[in-house]
């Protein structure tokens, strides 16, 4: 099965491969149809119109938008994975990590989190490294970490499938 990632990101595909090393894993440019810093539910609308995008491109789509989301008065980084297999759009996502609230305000003005941290911490192309939560970890948990458990996640219902529709 040739699986496509909705990103030519070294960190979004090798997080695919880790999951799946059975299969053919590649990236394809594609647009994800939301603002470059997507809040919200606009990060999951950005992992699904990358996993349908990429589906043209192969047998299984597999869409990944990195986020900001506030919750219970903090504000919090995680990923959105989405699969498309053609038929229907399988869900999941990574662990949450909860961000600096000075951070965040630059965040709310425009700055996106990938390129301010590779400013902040002078590492050019930070997100096709450890990303985000590799600094705020110091070097605990990397992005493409992050990224495969929200993998795992939203191939849970696409393996189970009849698991999922209930007995």
């Amino acid at each position: 099965m040739k699986v496509v990632v909705g990103s030519t990101n070294p960190v979004k595909i090798n997080a695919v491969k880790r999951a799946f090393p059975e299969h053919e894993v590649i990236g394809a440019e594609v647009e994800s149809g939301v603002p470059s810093q997507p809040i919200g539910e606009e990060t999951w609308k950005g992992a699904i119109n990358r996993a349908k995008q990429a589906f043209q491109h192969g047998d299984l789509g597999v869409g990944i938008e990195g986020g900001i989301q506030k919750l219970y008065s903090r504000w919090y980084g995680f990923g959105v994975v989405a699969i498309y297999d053609g038929e229907e759009v399988y869900l999941g996502t990574s662990g949450w990590f909860e961000l600096p609230e000075w951070l965040v305000k630059r965040l709310l003005e425009g700055e996106e989190l990938g390129e301010l941290m590779a400013k902040l911490t002078h590492t050019p192309d930070l997100k096709k490294k450890w990303g985000a939560i590799g600094v705020l970890t110091k070097g605990k948990l990397s992005r493409e970490d992050l990224y495969y458990h929200g993998i795992l996640n939203a191939f849970a219902h696409y393996l189970n499938k009849e698991f999922y529709k209930g007995p």
